[in-house]
């Protein structure tokens, strides 16, 4: 059985889906990439200091966010993330929300842009920082890659 937090990922994974998507598609790394950094807000941090997004302070990790018990225990756990999401993105396959496309891409189905649209409306996931930040990876997906190698390498 799925816990309340698992469906709350996988709701966020079809959101940004959507929000990187676009008629092209979403890149693959870029989801698992956004998914990541919303995950870990002290990374998110670290990342957005090291770009040049601008993003109002409110979609911003504040200090409480980076400090807390919990993000202690999620950079235990980060190093098996590639465990959880490859399963959520299967079941979002499987129900019909998400489909593979060429070169790496995911899409949303009919029925997805269906779902994303009824999430948005009940503003659950992640506030404005999930849209600010995929608009930020979508029009520099390069800048967006090395910061988040930057982060990543500060952290470790």
């Amino acid at each position: 059985m799925r816990s309340p937090r698992e469906d709350q990922r996988e709701a966020r994974i079809l959101l940004i889906v959507a929000a990187l998507g676009g008629n092209e598609g979403a890149h693959a790394v870029e989801v698992f990439a956004l998914d990541f950094l919303l995950q870990h807000p002290s990374l998110l941090r670290q990342y957005l200091s090291s770009t040049k997004a601008d993003l109002p302070p409110d979609a911003v990790p504040g200090s409480a966010e980076t400090e807390s018990s919990e993000e202690v225990l999620l950079r235990w756990k980060r190093s098996v993330g590639g465990q959880t999401l490859a399963p959520m993105i299967g079941r979002l396959i499987a129900r019909g929300l998400v489909r593979r496309a060429t070169g790496g891409r995911f899409l949303l189905t009919t029925r997805g842009a269906e779902t994303v649209t009824d999430l948005n409306a009940a503003h659950a996931i992640d506030g404005e920082r999930l849209p600010r930040l995929a608009a930020y990876v979508s029009q520099n997906p390069a800048a967006s890659r090395k910061a988040l190698f930057a982060a990543l390498q500060e952290a470790s």
